[in-house]
């Protein structure tokens, strides 16, 4: 364990032993640091977007709920919303791979 540097050593002998041996042996300290900085960029930018994202579905599916109450009776919304929910808790079974065994 002469080539590795002296931070990976001090990890280990506080208990994060859990780590690759590859990524330990292979990069040196300035590699890693630089690895982990852009990996922290990257997933505070997905982060951001997916946020993003949510924020305008939310805006949207509230603006189509207001309108369906106004265009449409209350009965008909109803029934609408019940088969919506039918049809999801069916749907979950395609996720199962339901589809998949009966092929």
């Amino acid at each position: 364990m002469t080539d590795v540097p002296e931070l990976y050593k001090e990890k280990s002998r506080r208990g994060f032993k859990n780590q690759k041996r590859s990524i330990v042996w292979r990069y040196t300290k300035e590699e890693t640091e630089m690895e982990e900085e852009i990996d922290t960029v990257t997933l505070a930018k997905g982060t951001f977007w997916t946020a993003v994202g949510q924020v305008i579905t939310k805006f949207f599916a509230f603006f189509y709920v207001v309108l369906l109450a106004r265009f449409f009776p209350a009965d008909e919304i109803g029934i609408f919303y019940f088969v919506y929910g039918v049809i999801s808790m069916i749907s979950l079974f395609t996720d199962f791979g339901l589809l998949q065994s009966l092929a």
